[in-house]
């Protein structure tokens, strides 16, 4: 059976060259796509629609955009730092923003990998080839924390500051 790789972004071209990138790249993956991070969540904790596990298993990967129209991935990043039952799941931020505090906070907030959204195609099928082999083949790697020191320093002192229309569930 397909692996379930979990995309939030409210770009459906974006959302169209992933799927197309994984069929180009002959990976059977089960693509389903979610518009914003509070669709996510209700997604991830089998809440409202998402209830039934059979129809929304949950995924093996977590692909994410940190630009979500009002939202913002950083806050779905956020409430998963909270969420020990999701935490196997890895989550790559593949983002249109090549800023370095962007790619700073999502790995500070837990992201496994934080990629710049290509411009064509082959691009993307370079990314869905690396997403496979990583975390959705036969054997995964396991998730890791990176948090250099700087980061660690700077910005974790702050991350109680950061607040989320989220909030806790």
């Amino acid at each position: 059976m397909p692996s379930v790789v979990l995309v939030v972004d409210d770009e459906p071209d974006d959302v169209l060259l992933l799927s197309r990138a994984f069929l180009t790249a002959a990976l059977p993956h089960q693509i389903i796509h979610v518009r914003n991070a509070n669709e996510a969540i209700f997604y991830l904790a089998g809440e409202q629609k998402y209830i039934d596990r059979f129809r929304y298993p949950l995924p093996r990967l977590l692909v994410v955009d940190l630009t979500l129209g009002k939202e913002n991935g950083l806050e779905l990043l956020n409430w998963l730092e909270h969420q020990p039952t999701l935490s196997t799941i890895p989550v790559v931020v593949i983002s249109g923003s090549e800023n370095p505090s962007d790619r700073n906070r999502a790995l500070a907030l837990g992201a496994d990998s934080y990629r710049t959204k290509p411009a064509g195609l082959p691009g993307w099928v370079t990314i869905v080839k690396d997403l496979d082999s990583r975390w959705l083949g036969a054997h995964p790697e396991p998730r890791r924390r990176y948090i250099p020191e700087k980061i660690f320093t700077e910005e974790i002192a702050e991350r109680p500051q950061i607040e989320t229309k989220i909030g806790h569930r």
